[in-house]
């Protein structure tokens, strides 16, 4: 009942706002596999301006199922990097890429450690060894040392579609251009992705809501699998001079088994300065298709 009522409670919050500076991808690599949404400032830029952003996230995944269908036991360390190029006062142009290494890590024992001292339990992560890779995915794939993968190259707009005294709606699309494909890591099948954002500025406060659709089509290792082939994400942002904190919800794209449950974060950061951000995201139950914790630092730069 408890699970229910907190995902009664966060989809109110989220829905009731109507459906943010920039949408936090939720580091899961067997649903990033499908499609990944690595967007930034949500902000329309004018004429000839241009912006830049790095975004370092570090995480430590850990998941199984009883039936032991799948395992996802992993450290990552991702970097997204993006540049948006405004032609006009209403239309900007993007393209975003990113890469993660998974790796044992170095996190198991602190988080068994952290979590037992504040009352939690293990998640019988002490009957695996600490520190290693373990993953895998039915019969359809089985990893058990470092990793590196390229996610989709994206290219895409993002264009102002109401301009109001406070309130701006813009409407972002884009394409995700493989690079290369590899069983749970990456799919040789193209996505696209579409979305509409909300935006509130009066002074020192903002905010910002964001909706997203990603399409896709099954890569070939998971062909005879029955998955859906769209996922959603949507995302609130608060802002009060150098704090922010956000909410997150995305889908999954599998039917059956914990691996369809969906993901909700809520994460909360400071602007270190004009150009530095770090962030803390912590993950709600049911926990199964979302990382154990993450820490995130944002670089960003542009030509205001």
């Amino acid at each position: 009942m408890a699970k229910v009522s907190l995902k009664s409670i966060f989809f109110i919050i989220l829905f009731c706002l109507s459906t943010s500076i920039f949408p936090i991808d939720v580091e899961y690599p067997l649903v990033q596999s499908f499609t990944h949404f690595p967007y930034s400032e949500n902000e329309v830029l004018k004429e000839g301006e241009y912006s830049f952003y790095a975004d370092l996230l570090y995480s430590n995944v850990f998941m199984f199922d009883v039936a032991r269908t799948t395992f996802n036991d992993m450290e990552l360390f991702s970097g997204t990097f993006g540049f948006r190029y405004s032609i006009s006062d209403s239309v900007n142009l993007e393209l975003y890429n990113k890469s993660s290494i998974f790796y044992g890590g170095v996190m198991d024992l602190f988080i068994m450690d952290f979590h037992e001292a504040i009352g939690l339990k293990r998640g019988a992560r002490e009957n695996f060894e600490r520190n290693e890779v373990n993953y895998y995915y039915k019969d359809l794939f089985f990893y058990e040392k470092n990793l590196f993968v390229n996610y989709p190259i994206v290219f895409g707009f993002l264009t102002k579609i109401y301009d109001g005294y406070k309130w701006d709606i813009n409407f972002r699309a884009s394409f995700g251009l493989p690079v290369s494909s590899r069983e749970g890591l990456s799919s040789e099948k193209p996505f696209l992705t579409t979305g509409v954002i909300f935006l509130y500025r009066n002074g020192d406060l903002s905010f910002d809501l964001s909706n997203y659709v990603s399409f896709y089509k099954k890569p070939e290792w998971a062909e005879f699998e029955d998955i859906r082939t769209k996922i959603f994400m949507v995302h609130i942002k608060g802002v009060y001079k150098r704090f922010f904190a956000g909410l997150l919800f995305r889908s999954t794209p599998f039917k059956v088994g914990d691996i369809s449950n969906p993901a909700f974060q809520m994460y909360f950061g400071v602007k270190i300065s004009d150009f530095i951000e770090f962030s803390l995201v912590e993950e709600f139950p049911p926990m199964d298709t979302v990382p154990d914790f993450s820490f995130r630092l944002t670089f960003r730069f542009g030509s205001r």
